[in-house]
């Protein structure tokens, strides 16, 4: 039932810790970029140019976190890592268990 969502500086081993603790806990895992890369490809635009477009259109990052949000309330025991730009509280609210990890600075052995 827990959800992990780990969210850091790049380089900063993110997709490692993610993988890690998925495979330790036999967890899926969600890297949420890759609503980013849908999202693109249904405008058929580059993901650079998406990210450009992005800017000026702050509706787009709601989209992006709700479609991260039902991710999460559609799915038990997983491990996602990204970002979202809503409020903590508006995340807290799908009623699910989050163990947040956020800004790392990890060194792994």
């Amino acid at each position: 039932m827990p959800i992990i969502r780990v969210s850091g500086n790049v380089g900063s081993g993110k997709t490692t810790l993610c993988e890690m603790l998925a495979k330790e806990l036999g967890y899926k895992y969600y890297y949420t970029d890759q609503i980013f890369r849908d999202m693109a490809k249904e405008k058929n635009l580059s993901i650079e140019e998406f990210y450009e477009q992005m800017k000026n259109d702050p509706e787009t990052e709601k989209r992006i976190d709700i479609k991260q949000m039902n991710i999460m309330l559609e799915t038990d025991d997983i491990i996602v890592q990204g970002r979202m730009a809503t409020e903590k509280k508006d995340w807290h609210s799908c009623g699910k268990f989050q163990i947040v990890l956020m800004n790392l600075g990890l060194i792994l052995f």
